[in-house]
């Protein structure tokens, strides 16, 4: 799976260089070269949106997560490899349309790949959600619900056939409430979705959590931000079945068709894929130091790479308090896809106890033994991937992870 988010880096990289020469737009073209090369998780933990005989999903959640205990966080991938939630939030505030006052907000991103969702409400969604489909099929509309007011019972109550809204978000980009009955149509060939949304945890992120998440390309909703887009939809009030019912604004629907001219170079192209997988090959080649005079470090970094010979690689970095890197350790797994490594310290790094295993659990445990967070002399600080309910919410309970928008 590393392996294939490595190349979906590297082409995100050849893409960002092209838009920066030319100033052009990310173009839908652009995002599915990614996302073709995306290597998504087999995703069982989102029970809502599978249909009967579905066991996972391919779905993967980029940015702010709320995590079992009541803390969030943000999800490895959305750090690990920025450049790809880069050019996801990029495409967006590039298509974002001009009669909106204020760019989208949004915590997360759901990208989806190859099912169809069933009918089903978000759960830990704060309810404004962009969505737009991409790829070669045919099919796989959104059904949406619009005046679908849980509170009158179950989505399967409330969410009758005949009231459906069915929108083609392949030419259409669509803000709707998440948290309201939608369902995707059966569709065939190859289509990937995209769903911004915020998490209805997102208060409980802190500065330093935030920043982290920007960085990322992320618009962090505020709360003027958020009632900004809930004011766009009104609030669901159930199924009146009257011909004197009046007309309700429960969605948005803006088109925009695939582009038939995109500007610039295909890199869906054969040659383009080429050279994205050559670039993640060339990550090996790297040179990086083992040579530290620190004896403090303040931060640590996982690098996933692939070997010349096909093998996945490993290396970790410590940050030291001068704010320089050294490697400390660079392991290789024992055959391709074999999927097995050793992680022993290097012998030219003198600190911090012994190392040698076969789970990353103790390589990470041995970072926490050596890495004491706080700010370098160099003015960099320790970026916090997760952070408890704040103190103005001292009886928040442990939430669920947030099952997102599954279209």
């Amino acid at each position: 799976m590393r392996a294939g988010r490595i190349q979906a880096q590297e082409m995100a990289k050849l893409i960002f260089e092209d838009v920066r020469k030319t100033g052009r737009k990310v173009s839908d073209r652009d995002v599915l070269a990614v996302l073709r090369l995306w290597a998504f998780k087999n995703n069982d933990n989102r029970q809502n949106v599978m249909k009967e005989g579905v066991t996972f999903v391919h779905s993967d959640t980029l940015g702010l997560l709320a995590g079992r205990d009541g803390s969030v966080l943000v999800t490895a991938a959305t750090t690990n490899y920025k450049e790809v939630t880069q050019i996801i939030c990029k495409w967006l505030e590039d298509h974002t349309p001009k009669d909106l006052k204020n760019k989208f907000c949004f915590s997360s991103i759901n990208v989806n790949s190859g099912y169809a969702a069933a009918l089903h409400r978000d759960a830990n969604n704060e309810g404004p959600s962009m969505i737009k489909a991409l790829g070669k099929f045919s099919g796989g509309e959104l059904n949406y619900w619009g005046e679908d007011d849980k509170s009158k019972g179950t989505v399967e109550k409330v969410c009758q056939h005949e009231d459906r809204l069915t929108v083609d978000i392949c030419e259409n980009l669509l803000l709707f409430d998440g948290n309201r009955g939608h369902s995707v149509e059966e569709f065939e060939g190859e289509r990937f979705s995209l769903v911004f949304f915020t998490n209805g945890q997102y208060r409980k992120a802190d500065a330093t959590l935030q920043a982290g998440i920007k960085d990322c390309g992320i618009n962090f909703p505020t709360e003027n931000s958020m009632d900004y887009f809930k004011a766009m939809m009104d609030k669901p009030i159930g199924y009146v079945r009257s011909a004197s019912a009046p007309k309700r604004s429960t969605q948005k629907i803006w088109r925009q068709p695939p582009e038939r001219k995109p500007a610039g170079a295909d890199f869906t192209s054969e040659a383009k894929m080429k050279l994205a997988r050559t670039s993640a090959f060339k990550r090996s080649e790297t040179e990086w130091s083992t040579e530290c005079s620190d004896t403090e470090f303040i931060d640590s970094n996982i690098d996933h790479y692939i070997a010349a010979d096909g093998r996945r690689g490993v290396r970790v970095c410590l940050v030291g308090a001068s704010g320089k890197s050294v490697l400390v350790v660079d392991t290789v797994e024992d055959r391709k896809c074999g999927g097995h490594y050793k992680y022993e310290k290097l012998e030219t790094f003198p600190h911090g106890p012994s190392l040698s295993s076969h789970r990353i659990a103790d390589v990470r445990d041995w970072i926490s033994a050596i890495v004491k967070p706080g700010r370098s002399k160099a003015g960099g600080t320790k970026r916090c991937l997760r952070n408890k309910a704040t103190a103005a919410e001292p009886s928040a309970p442990p939430t669920k992870r947030a099952r997102g928008a599954g279209a």
